[in-house]
């Protein structure tokens, strides 16, 4: 009797292809000489870019910023993908120390990093979470269509110690709804936000809203109550959640196309929700490489 024995043979795995650097395209669209002047590539670099190879792309990203500080610009788009983004977050709890800001145009609220007490995380393939000792929280989201713009926070800095992460207008606003019955679900008191990008709620203290008739009326009282140590404040936008006492508002009206802070100038194609000021500008270049 003759037996047989069929060997099945597992296909190898396709080595998986690395994330390519999103396109740096900011929504400006306009030559000027040989270059554009929204994000600083040729006419051909445009046309070519989808078929670049991701160190053809890596070595058109190393040109941008010395081809747009030409121009006079002060702020970049980076070449970071979206998983860097989100490897980024996290370590920025673990690895280094500054402050972290989650931001709109009217309001904002703050996180710091410090090497002293480090804050509890507690990390997903979705979200990264930060608990301060004092109880604050910080809530980042991975998401997968966030952009990333590099600055010098000083008029005078040589080197980009801060970043701003950003979400394309209609995503920001779109996706701020997914986060309206999670504002909505919580106790506190709802403040009318003046733009469409964020919305917050007064906890642990009430705003009588009936004899507040404006914005700056609303975020003065707000202002106050947490300055004298009443409540805390809950802030939602479509890159994460902060709930905090160390609350910033916008001292005065705020335009109805105005995507961010005030000090924080990027394309008007794109909404800030983040912003990391870093104490180590080298580690912030290092972990934001494409």
């Amino acid at each position: 009797m003759t037996s047989s024995s069929t060997t099945t043979t597992t296909p190898a795995a396709e080595p998986q292809r690395p994330a390519l650097p999103p396109s740096p395209c900011v929504g400006i669209c306009a030559l000027k000489g040989d270059f554009c002047y929204g994000c600083g590539r040729t006419s051909d670099e445009i046309a070519a870019w989808g078929s670049l190879t991701p160190s053809e792309q890596s070595t058109v990203w190393a040109e941008l910023p010395g081809r747009l500080a030409a121009f006079g610009f002060k702020t970049f788009r980076l070449a970071a993908s979206p998983i860097v983004v989100g490897d980024f977050i996290g370590r920025t709890f673990r690895e280094t120390t500054g402050r972290w800001r989650l931001v709109s145009a009217s309001l904002e609220g703050s996180f710091s990093v410090t090497a002293d007490v480090r804050p509890e995380i507690s990390e997903t393939e979705r979200q990264v979470q930060a608990i301060a000792a004092t109880g604050e929280t910080l809530t980042l989201i991975k998401h997968d269509r966030v952009r990333v713009f590099g600055f010098a926070s000083g008029a005078n800095d040589a080197q980009m110690d801060t970043i701003a992460l950003v979400l394309p207008k209609g995503r920001a606003q779109r996706d701020l709804k997914d986060q309206d019955d999670l504002a909505n679900a919580g106790s506190g008191t709802r403040l009318p936000v003046a733009e469409p990008f964020a919305l917050a709620r007064l906890l642990g203290t009430d705003i009588d809203l009936a004899t507040s008739s404006s914005w700056p009326e609303v975020s003065a009282k707000a202002e106050q109550l947490l300055a004298n140590g009443q409540g805390r404040l809950c802030i939602h936008n479509a890159l994460g959640s902060i709930t905090t006492s160390k609350a910033h508002f916008a001292a005065d009206g705020v335009p109805a196309d105005a995507n961010a802070p005030s000090d924080v100038k990027i394309s008007r194609a794109f909404v800030a929700g983040a912003i990391f000021h870093a104490d180590d500008p080298t580690w912030l270049a290092a972990a934001l490489a494409p």
